[in-house]
């Protein structure tokens, strides 16, 4: 894969996470995991591009399987603090990467 599409891929992944963070407000809970579930397939191959090297995988990916479960199980606020952490901090750090 070029670094173009590297750029792209995380480019779209990143793109899916906003829109779940920005409709969060008004989307319900099966609305949002909708929007949660082409993220997690656009995010998880990135994660996985970035390797073991990047010190922050495993704490986006762990973000990304809780936010999955935490809106599966009703938990909101823990969800919320998910997609929060994801696009203010994991997903900005990994494009530092």
């Amino acid at each position: 894969m070029t670094a173009i599409e590297q750029l792209k891929a995380y480019h779209q992944a990143y793109k899916a996470a906003l829109s779940v963070y920005r409709d969060w407000e008004t989307d319900s809970v099966d609305e949002r995991l909708l929007k949660y579930r082409p993220f997690r397939e656009l995010v998880l191959p990135v994660i996985e591009r970035a390797g073991k090297n990047w010190a922050r995988a495993s704490h986006l990916k762990r973000h990304v399987n809780c936010l999955g479960d935490c809106l599966e199980k009703g938990d909101l606020p823990k969800a919320h603090n998910d997609i929060w952490t994801i696009v203010y901090s994991d997903m900005p750090e990994l494009a530092d990467y």
